[in-house]
Formats: C-alpha cells, structure tokens, sequence
C-alpha cells in the first residue's frame, strides 16, 4: 500500500541521515588526527605510496591463507 511505501522510505531517510551524520563526524575525527599527527599529504589512490601498501596487504593476506590451510 502506499501507506507502506511512505514509511519506508521514511525510515530509509533516516538511515541516510544517520549514515550521513557518521561520516561527517568520521571526516571531522581524520581531519583533527592528521592534524595531529601533522600528516602533510593524503595518498592518491593509484599513488605508489597506495600502490605498494596495497600489494603489501594483498601479500600478508595470502600468507595468512596459506598459514591457515598448512
């Protein structure tokens, strides 16, 4: 029913604004800890900063399965 269609998009609103609400504030907490830390500079997804730490975690990830199935 129509009815039914309201309130759930009612209650989708307002999981979108919660889940907005949290990523703001998440942005605001990296904001305030990069300042912190005085981070001069964000890696570039596709950065080789990025690139390597991807390729580390990819490996360690590997490992970790082969560990687990010897």
């Amino acid at each position: 029913s129509l009815q039914k269609i309201n309130e759930v998009l009612a209650q989708a609103q307002i999981r979108v604004d919660s889940s907005y609400a949290k990523l703001q504030y998440a942005e605001a907490l990296v904001a305030h800890v990069e300042t912190q830390l005085a981070v001069e500079a964000r890696w570039e997804i596709g950065g080789p900063e990025y690139t390597q730490f991807k390729t580390e975690a990819c490996l360690g990830k590997y490992r970790a399965a082969l560990d687990e199935l010897e």
